[in-house]
């Protein structure tokens, strides 16, 4: 399986179809390592069910909840670490400095605060789902091909080979994709983290090779 992680409740994404997609993204029949798995890192978010309004307001009130108990175990950690390091074996003051280093990476992902309520009318928000199919292959396009995507027709293939390895039925002919692509293009989203990945890969290979 392509799928580097075990995710419970999860079906494992289409692997024959997660390649299909990524050879249209970066237009070559061996797509990199790094779009494949961003691609099948991914797949839950494209694949699951549709996030309710209620869904998301429970998932930023955790996060804030999360960002807050992150922020005061740093503080408390850094206040006690002298004492902390004294009383504990080495192995366990070690992991107390990975945490300082590890926790507040991860709480500046989070926003400080809650976001304001949406004031909108009634009836359904947007699906997310199309829009972060269509943002990861329009931005994995801009990283692996190094040239900037249109709303055309290849395009809205890939999101479409994307949207059905990850377990989407595509029976009534598919959907029209020019809007979402069009959005993505505007908003982007998932290229900085994209290059990130494309770099790392990319220093690990040099690595492997010079050894």
């Amino acid at each position: 399986m392509l799928n580097p992680l075990s995710i419970p409740g999860t079906e494992p994404p289409d692997d024959d179809g997660i390649v299909k997609a990524g050879r249209l993204i970066a237009g070559v029949d061996d797509p990199p390592d790094w779009l494949l798995s961003v691609l099948v890192l991914h797949s839950r978010a494209v694949g699951g069910d549709r996030v309710t309004g209620e869904d998301e307001k429970k998932i930023d009130e955790t996060l804030w909840r999360a960002r807050r108990n992150i922020d005061q175990l740093t503080t408390f950690l850094k206040k006690f670490l002298p004492d902390l390091t004294s009383l504990l074996n080495e192995k366990l003051a070690f992991d107390i400095l990975l945490a300082l280093e590890v926790l507040p990476r991860i709480a500046t992902a989070i926003p400080k605060e809650l976001p304001p309520a949406a004031h909108r009318g009634g009836g359904q928000r947007p699906d997310q789902r199309p829009r972060i199919c269509a943002g990861l292959v329009v931005d994995g396009w801009r990283v692996a091909r190094r040239q900037e995507p249109d709303a055309g027709k290849d395009v809205c293939d890939a999101c479409q080979a994307y949207w059905r390895a990850c377990g989407h039925d595509d029976a009534d002919g598919g959907r029209d994709w020019r809007r979402d692509v069009r959005r993505a293009i505007s908003k982007g989203g998932y290229r900085k983290f994209l290059e990130r990945q494309a770099a790392k890969s990319s220093s690990t290979s040099a690595a492997i090779a010079g050894t």
